[in-house]
């Protein structure tokens, strides 16, 4: 019984060191994507497409929004509407300054600015971090409803935008 229970013992702790090293890994991974999502939410909010999150230590990245727009790959907006059986087009943008002039034509186009909405966040669940219209919504306002990302080179990019328009 003995002879059994020293393998098992030494089995079982070197399984758990190399599960709790993959977790580890993945929270990293998944801490980067949470910081985007509250940092897309606050460039959306604000309508400032670089502003700093307040109080985020100087070493994290992304630090700004600019950390998340990858100069290439494209980044697809979405808009679905609450009344309006069919939804907008999607929106396809490329590079910082195509998103920069996105978000301040989403501010002075919709037909009241002051109703660009974000809801807290909820889970960054595969990428997407979530912005539940939990408790209802309000008529005419332009709701983030979630923010997708991917990584390369171990840096999140965004990927998409999904809006809720309350018509």
């Amino acid at each position: 019984m003995k002879r059994l229970l020293i393998p098992f013992l030494s089995s079982c702790i070197i399984f758990l060191h190399t599960a709790q090293s993959a977790i580890a890994m993945g929270s990293s991974a998944q801490l980067d994507i949470e910081r985007s999502g509250r940092l897309i939410a606050s460039s959306y909010e604000t309508g400032n497409p670089d502003k700093k999150l307040f109080g985020l230590h100087k070493d994290y990245f992304p630090k700004r929004p600019s950390d998340l727009i990858h100069k290439t790959k494209p980044i697809s907006i979405y808009t679905e509407h609450a009344l309006q059986e069919t939804n907008s087009p999607t929106k396809i943008l490329t590079g910082y300054k195509q998103f920069k002039k996105w978000l301040v034509s989403v501010r002075k186009n919709f037909r009241f600015p002051d109703n660009l909405e974000v809801r807290v966040m909820s889970t960054c669940i595969d990428g997407c971090c979530r912005y539940p219209l939990d408790g209802g919504i309000s008529h005419n306002h332009l709701y983030l409803l979630q923010a997708c990302f991917y990584t390369n080179e171990n840096k999140p990019y965004l990927k998409s935008i999904t809006l809720h328009d309350s018509d």
